[in-house]
């Protein structure tokens, strides 16, 4: 099974879906989180900054932090 090519913005920018986020760690003092993208296999998942990820999809960052606030929160 081949992955589904990206959507391209009216630049011609890909944009790839978001299927889960399936991590979160701190990085120099950024949240990042592991994206498992859709069509992609795991071994194709990425960390991404929270807040680039706010700017692409915030409702897929609204509800991963509803599910999950302790990635959210410094320690």
């Amino acid at each position: 099974m081949r992955a589904p090519p990206p959507v391209l913005d009216r630049d011609g920018n890909p944009h790839y879906h978001v299927e889960a986020i399936v991590d979160a760690r701190w990085k120099k003092g950024d949240l990042e989180l592991h994206v498992k993208w859709l069509g992609y296999p795991t071994s194709q998942n990425t960390w991404e900054s929270v807040e680039a990820l706010r700017r692409d999809c915030p409702e897929v960052v609204r509800a991963c932090e509803a599910d999950h606030p302790r990635w959210f929160a410094r320690a």
